[in-house]
């Protein structure tokens, strides 16, 4: 019953009956947890393992396996069995603390370049593991075991991870004395679209930080009909929206021109501030080009975008997700990425499809920071009020350098060229100015978070492409069924990667008349893991009731890509059952 979707809504009621008489909570509370893993005949099991799960969390242990599974592993495999999938935003909640609280662990240090490449590649998953936390959090209805992990998930992340990272950061960007070989944002036009031939859409997504760009990343290689690289790029500093703008532009001089309010950012002297100025720039140095809003092109019609974009060679697009939210609604900034990923990913497959457009480069102008509880504003980095200064919360530009314990400063010059003679002062940590804004999503200085921007070069496929999947190979010898109840074991023959797609099968028993003769179950291959024994998958299925079936007549267990339709196992057995009558007796 549990397994077939007509009666699972049955199933639950005769659990909960059973339940209330047998009590499986306080029975089984004694129970070792790997003695319950396998489990699936009540809630109150998954009940058990969360409790044990959530022991494990507070004590600040994320490493503790039983036989060979992680605690991530058993939040996974729980959270596909039947009554784990009521808790799956509890096993999303844990799996996410897990990320953060295992941020412990990391050491924080060596030159500018190679803690870039670190954070790239391993400490992003804890801004990452931040951000699926509160998306998972705020799904569920608050309590106070939920509120201690939430205190204890906010203080490791706050003192652990940045609290750490920023100042071994900070020291590094002060050392090297600016980015030089950083790959910069600056440079953007010149080192990847100056010679580019091929129609190119670039999508600048406003606030888009590196580990939101990644999310992006991993969610097209898993489309058969993309091909992605990930790259970075760092910021300007100070690292906001006007800056970061004019910095993606083609330009021979990046400029902070006056002062105070009067500022202006330039690209070889025109103000980047509105999409008309932008497009003028562009223009200058790619005739054949075009600057929209993503808002915009969403309206338009597939004739009308092959019309708008004929003849074009470049085209910018903007989206206003991430900062708009962050600057508007601070508490909506994380799912505003998601949203953001979303809207970029369904983008790029309609205007592969819809405008003829095949390469795009998504990038951003900034990064953020982030935290529920709001970040410090400490009476020790007090802000300036003169008139020549620029005052933010992660940033003062001003002439002179703001002198003040736990404040760094860089001469303007050595970060955009030329002859500015401003200096950008910004905290250490994770202190803020003294200004208007938001406390708890903030942008403009020089963390790893504000600084690390996603590249990622995309290029969907013209025509259909046949791509590998990620195959299942039976486990469990089987020639004979002699039992309704026949449970069976495969292998994910491969993990999922750029080159394997992930797939997904339905399993079953079959006649030789093609009439199925079980019930049938679904395995989804998408494990990326390296280890055979994490793509592993189990199933049950149960032959189906007032059935004959004849010892002399052949039998199949069936194995079907639900995607394509085709059989990849075809195995003939037996099924060796008692007579029944037509009562099932």
């Amino acid at each position: 019953l549990r397994h077939n979707e007509k009666y699972r809504e049955l199933y639950d009621g005769l659990s909960e009956t059973a339940a209330e008489a047998l009590s499986p909570f306080s029975a089984f509370a004694s129970w070792p947890v790997e003695c319950l893993l396998k489990a699936e005949a009540f809630k109150d099991v998954d009940r058990l393992i969360l409790e044990w799960l959530y022991g494990r969390l507070m004590a600040e242990d994320v490493t503790e396996k039983v036989g060979n599974l992680s605690m991530a592993d058993i939040c996974e495999l729980r959270s596909r069995t039947h009554f784990g999938r009521t808790y799956a935003g509890e096993y999303a909640l844990f799996r996410a603390a897990m990320v953060v609280i295992g941020s412990m662990k990391y050491h924080f240090s060596g030159s500018l370049p190679t803690m870039k490449k670190e954070y790239s590649e391993s400490w992003y998953t804890v801004d990452r593991g931040y951000r699926d936390f509160y998306l998972a959090y705020d799904g569920l209805e608050a309590d106070e075991k939920l509120e201690k992990l939430r205190q204890l998930v906010e203080n490791i992340y706050t003192n652990e991870y940045m609290g750490h990272l920023l100042p071994a950061w900070n020291e590094a960007l002060l050392l090297a004395g600016n980015f030089s070989g950083m790959n910069e944002e600056k440079d953007f036009f010149k080192t990847y679209l100056a010679e580019e031939k091929e129609k190119t859409m670039v999508i600048i997504s406003d606030g888009l930080r590196y580990e939101a760009g990644r999310e992006l990343y991993d969610r097209l290689l898993m489309d058969e009909k993309a091909s992605a690289e990930m790259d970075t790029m760092t910021a300007t500093l100070p690292s906001y929206t006007r800056l970061g703008m004019a910095a993606l532009l083609p330009h021979d001089r990046l400029e902070l021109k006056g002062c105070g309010k009067n500022m202006q950012e330039q690209a070889d002297g025109t103000y980047c501030v509105s999409l008309a100025f932008r497009s003028r720039v562009l223009s200058l140095h790619v005739p054949q080009s075009g600057v929209y809003q993503m808002a915009d092109l969403h309206k338009m019609k597939k004739e009308e975008l092959r019309n708008a974009f004929n003849g074009k060679q470049l085209i910018y697009v903007y989206q206003d997700q991430v900062d708009e939210a962050g600057e508007n609604k601070p508490d909506d900034v994380l799912s505003a990425c998601e949203r953001a990923v979303e809207e970029i990913y369904t983008f790029i497959r309609r205007m592969s499809g819809s405008a003829n457009v095949h390469k795009f480069m998504v990038t951003a102008d900034h990064g953020f920071l982030y935290k529920r509880d709001g970040f410090s504003e400490s009476e020790k980095i007090e802000s300036l009020s003169d008139e020549e200064s620029v005052v933010k919360r992660r940033y003062i530009l001003a002439k002179k350098p703001v002198l003040r314990d736990g404040v760094c400063h860089m001469a303007m010059k050595d970060i955009l060229g030329g002859s500015d003679d401003k200096i950008v002062s910004f905290p250490y940590g994770l202190h803020v100015f003294k200004a208007s804004g938001s406390l708890s999503y903030v942008h403009g200085g020089s963390s790893p978070q504000e600084l690390i921007i996603p590249l990622v070069t995309v290029k969907m496929e013209r025509a259909h492409v046949d791509t590998k999947t990620a195959g299942l190979t039976l486990l469990t010898p089987i020639s004979r069924v002699t039992s309704k109840f026949v449970s069976l074991e495969f292998l994910q023959s491969e993990p999922v990667t750029a080159e394997t797609k992930a797939a997904e099968y339905l399993v079953y028993f079959l006649s030789s008349e093609n009439e199925k003769v079980s019930t049938d179950a679904k395995i989804t291959a998408d494990s990326e893991s390296e280890e055979p024994d994490k793509r592993r998958r189990s199933v049950t299925l149960r032959l189906k009731d007032n059935y004959y079936f004849d010892r002399d007549r052949t039998y199949y267990l069936e194995v079907v890509d639900t995607r394509t339709g085709v059989a990849i196992l075809h195995q003939p057995l037996s099924i060796e059952l008692a007579i029944q009558n037509r009562f099932g007796f």
